[in-house]
């Protein structure tokens, strides 16, 4: 089955941009979401075929791979294809190219259907998947396993989970975790290093009013040329997501 790319060409907003003139790793994904969310429409498989029928599209893992991050008021091509599905997750790639068709940006990710009435993941529905044309398979892509890390004597910052913060699917939208894990870091280390790659679970929903604790620990590499940094977002003793980002120096 051919897959069904849809694109779209846009600018970097110079409201959405670091002290670095690069595009916010968060505001880099909302674009590439807005690229899935309009195919969606377009193929009746959106959100108010969804919510209709009490369901909502909920991310489980994304893996980045980053090549350089565009810069303010940069011309950029986003695009998005249903690559699979099986009985409970649906697989879909996101990719950000340059102007001259470069590829910046390559984004696996895994997304499972959430019963609104349950709060819980249910069957993939067919009536919906078989609009966005991905092929069916029978195995779990595998994404890249996360270490368990001990966070007892790791930084950590607490957020309160704010109106802003909630999405549709009432819990805080996936895209703010990464505002939050980057922040704990100081900000001579996010000028001194830039990611490549990131790889995140999230695990379970945090809701309007609860307050949570972004914890993060950092490896340096052997050579001396990157840096590790381990990720967990909690509320008490209860791990909502985790994530893995490695940085290499600028």
């Amino acid at each position: 089955m051919a897959r069904q790319i849809y694109k779209i060409e846009s600018k970097v907003p110079f409201y959405e941009v670091n002290t670095l003139n690069e595009w916010h790793l968060s505001s880099l994904l909302n674009g590439l979401l807005t690229v899935s969310d309009a195919q969606l429409d377009l193929l009746e498989a959106g959100d108010a075929v969804m919510h209709a029928k009490g369901l909502g599209w909920v991310i489980t893992q994304y893996h980045f791979d980053i090549k350089r991050f565009p810069k303010s008021k940069e011309p950029i091509v986003m695009s998005s294809w249903a690559n699979s599905y099986n009985k409970f997750f649906s697989y879909r790639d996101y990719q950000l190219d340059d102007a001259q068709g470069n590829e910046l940006v390559h984004l696996d990710s895994s997304w499972v259907m959430m019963s609104f009435e349950t709060r819980g993941m249910v069957r993939v529905d067919p009536e919906v998947v078989k609009n966005v044309q991905a092929t069916e398979i029978r195995s779990i892509k595998k994404f890249k396993r996360l270490p368990k890390k001990d966070y007892s004597q790791a930084k950590h910052k607490p957020y309160r989970v704010r109106y802003f913060d909630i999405d549709g699917n009432q819990h805080v939208n996936n895209v703010h975790y990464f505002d939050w894990m980057i922040d704990v870091l100081d900000l001579a280390f996010i000028e001194k290093y830039a990611i490549d790659t990131v790889d995140i679970r999230y695990e379970r929903e945090i809701h309007y009013g609860q307050t949570a604790e972004s914890y993060v620990l950092t490896e340096p590499d052997e050579d001396g040329q990157g840096v590790t940094t381990y990720h967990a977002i909690k509320t008490g003793d209860e791990v909502h997501t985790e994530c893995q980002m490695h940085w290499h120096l600028r």
